[in-house]
């Protein structure tokens, strides 16, 4: 058996190694995040949108850049500035920010799965070590900071606005096809939201300690992924 075919096709050069390796990551992040928060059991809805529409699996990726030119559209038109509160446009700039530091990210740790192949599926000792490598503290860390501004500019309007998607409604017909389908994208997200808003509070404290303490760990710690793995 060769090299590449060893790697599950990591070492070859390409798109094709390129996807993979997009892959592998997706399936990292997907598991461990279903693994370090299977103690909160009354959010299935909240993790379906995450993992269908802030990150979904690579092949489905390309579709995002439609909404987000959406997003930039929006947050450029004068209407939009005047019907929407100012923290619905911090929730879109934050999002966006927080999509492509995600991409670029990924980008460069699927660059060194070439480099040195990782085994397959990534455990976390070697995402730890292809982080490391990839990517430093800082960034890990504006992009937990995107994320809680996403989470807590939401919180924040769905606590100021229970009957936001009224708004919706008066928005005429020609600024909704602008909108496209980061309209579409906001009414699910705040929908999803709203159905948990007792909890939200709740959840961005948790998500804000786990991921910050994971942080520490992968660039803090010893590296031994078996000791350092985990939530809180």
């Amino acid at each position: 058996m060769n090299e590449e075919a060893d790697n599950g096709g990591i070492a070859g050069r390409g798109r094709p190694a390129d996807s993979r390796a997009e892959s592998l990551i997706y399936d990292y992040h997907r598991a461990r995040l279903e693994r370090d928060y299977a103690d909160i059991d009354d959010a299935d809805e909240l993790k379906s949108f995450f993992f269908e529409k802030i990150y979904p699996p690579p092949e489905a990726r390309a579709a995002l850049e439609g909404r987000n030119r959406s997003i930039r559209r929006i947050i450029r038109n004068p209407f939009f500035k005047i019907v929407f509160h100012p923290v619905t446009v911090k929730t879109a700039r934050q999002l966006l920010e927080l999509d492509k530091l995600t991409n670029d990210a990924n980008r460069r740790i699927a660059e060194e799965m070439r480099k040195s192949p990782p085994p397959c599926p990534l455990d976390d000792d070697a995402y730890f070590k292809l982080c490391r490598a990839a990517t430093t503290e800082d960034e890990s860390r504006r992009r937990l900071e995107c994320a809680m501004d996403v989470f807590n500019y939401s919180r924040l309007l769905i606590e100021g606005f229970p009957n936001l998607r009224d708004v919706f409604k008066v928005v005429p017909a020609p600024l909704l096809k602008i909108a496209g389908g980061a309209l579409e994208f906001g009414i699910h997200g705040y929908n999803t939201l709203l159905c948990h808003r007792e909890r939200l509070q709740y959840y961005m404290e948790t998500i804000e300690r786990r991921e910050s303490d994971r942080i520490e760990k992968i660039f803090g710690g010893s590296g031994d992924a078996a000791a350092q793995a985990g939530g809180d």
